[in-house]
């Protein structure tokens, strides 16, 4: 699934790379389109405000969520049944993707005045990694405590977040002042063993603990 500025969310093969189908239920246009863990839906945000479930296949609508004019920045799948939306006051918001229903929502566990820039759930946990422009923190997003919160990974915007380790205790984050920090939620550390010469717009982490690139450095 591809969305993009021209409001619409389009649907592409995977073996032949041809368009299956274009929804076009938003107004504005779509920041983000997460294809949901059932294979059949699609969770999309956009700058109508909206978040919209809907079915790839024959492009209908399950649900619809309005903001009220505040801007959502994030999406992630918590479990089968349960999606976060990170919104630009520093909430987020969580629905029921069975019946469409608001959960209870996580807000004033990160820097005020900040809003959320990214979310990473922990497979198989109820672990939400959650960050905004200047703080990163970790939740149990079903008791809503805050299990970790770092505020001293730079004074730059922070871009992206990945958990990575497997057992979770590391994550690395890319900030605008060209570093990759180094985080152990459980001990407080943080590190800054890594230098690029470009700010990184984002990056993959490989199953190898130590390898990642970044993408708009090209550095590996």
């Amino acid at each position: 699934v591809s969305c993009a500025f021209d409001n619409i969310c389009n649907v592409w093969s995977t073996q032949n790379f041809s368009l299956l189908g274009s929804y076009t239920g938003h107004t504005n246009f779509v920041f983000y389109g997460l294809t949901l863990s059932d294979g059949l839906r699609v969770a999309s945000i956009g700058n109508d405000y909206m978040l919209r479930v809907w079915f790839w296949h024959n492009l209908t609508t399950q649900f619809v969520w309005s903001s009220g004019g505040m801007q959502l920045n994030a999406l992630e799948q918590l479990a089968a049944n349960v999606l976060a939306v990170g919104m630009f006051d520093g909430t987020v918001r969580m629905f029921d993707l069975a019946t469409g229903a608001s959960l209870p929502n996580i807000s004033s566990l990160l820097k005020a005045g900040q809003g959320i820039s990214g979310l990473r759930a922990y497979t198989n946990t109820t672990l939400l990694l959650v960050g905004n422009t200047a703080n990163v923190a970790l939740i149990d997003w079903q008791t809503l405590a805050l299990i970790g919160n770092n505020t001293d990974v730079g004074p730059s915007s922070l871009s992206r977040y990945e958990i990575a380790h497997s057992d979770g205790s590391v994550l690395i984050a890319t900030t605008g002042i060209n570093r990759l920090y180094n985080w152990d939620w459980r001990t407080g550390a943080v590190n800054f063993p890594f230098e690029i010469v470009q700010a990184g717009s984002t990056f993959i982490l490989f199953p190898s603990k130590y390898t990642f690139c970044v993408y708009k450095s090209l550095f590996c």
